[in-house]
């Protein structure tokens, strides 16, 4: 993928042969893409789209957790919960990995609930139907929120998630009574990288955004980049929620900082575009 362009034009036909060069929205802007590798293409060729030049710089590194029989132990329980919960994409990717090793089926009794659209669309593609996902929010506050979320006295709660997510949902549905187990599929880590072409290319465009959908990511960009951190919390970040603008600003971020309406590709590039307005 080419870096660092600083402006996208496109040309439309206008008249008798003639030509008008239009810029796209984005133009002249640098997005530095922190999602997993794995899960950055669509939302690089959505910003190219639009004229920006993204510079991937991918500041999780997703991979399977090791057999244990506590994890043998944890999924089995597939077969008799209550609920299902799936924290993120990859806990379904990873998770049915694991069930199709072991020839394991979801409890068809079981009511499945994701914290955003976009897992649900991969509990999809495993044929499952989500009975609960947050409608806006997408995330844990917003799931445990919602009416149709009614986790009961007793209820068999399984969730599927990375190694070390955040404890909120276990424990609010612990206090609501239920028995709650953690089947955890894969882990997070910091990349080995060279982060020093990507900053390059990042620089090559006067402004200059960064997104980042986990507080985990940040943490980890900002180690990643060493003595270039007060340079890139300078400049604008887009991220997903206000407890990740907290973090930020915790953290010392001092330039502009945008709350996408949802995770997904559309609404990270929305919130560029509604700052070019």
């Amino acid at each position: 993928m080419p870096l660092g362009r600083s402006c996208i034009l496109r040309y439309e036909a206008c008249g008798e042969g003639a030509e008008t060069v239009v810029a796209k929205p984005l133009a002249g802007c640098s997005v530095l893409v922190t999602r997993p590798q794995a899960q950055a293409d669509g939302l690089c060729r959505r910003l190219e789209a639009l004229g920006a030049a993204p510079v991937r710089l991918p500041t999780l590194l997703i991979g399977p957790v090791a057999a244990s029989p506590a994890l043998d132990a944890a999924i089995a329980d597939v077969a008799v919960a209550d609920w299902i919960i799936f924290a993120s994409r990859n806990a379904v990717s990873y998770g049915f990995e694991l069930l199709d090793e072991r020839g394991l089926r979801l409890n068809p009794q079981a009511r499945l609930a994701t914290v955003g659209t976009g897992t649900a669309h991969e509990l999809r593609k495993h044929g499952y139907r989500v009975t609960c996902k947050p409608k806006a929010g997408f995330n844990t506050e917003a799931l445990l929120d919602m009416p149709e979320f009614a986790v009961g006295m007793g209820d068999r709660v399984l969730i599927f998630r990375g190694r070390g997510g955040r404890a909120l949902m276990g424990d609010t549905l612990k206090e609501r009574g239920a028995r709650v187990r953690f089947v955890e599929v894969y882990q997070r880590l910091q990349p080995d990288l060279d982060v020093r072409a990507a900053l390059m290319a990042w620089r090559a465009c006067e402004r200059r955004w960064t997104i980042v959908t986990s507080e985990e990511g940040l943490g980890n960009l900002l180690r990643m980049v060493g003595d270039a951190a007060d340079e890139l919390r300078s400049y604008g970040l887009v991220t997903v929620s206000e407890r990740l603008i907290a973090a930020a600003r915790r953290r010392g971020w001092s330039g502009p900082i945008r709350l996408a309406a949802s995770p997904g590709d559309n609404g990270l590039t929305d919130a560029l575009l509604n700052e070019n307005d």
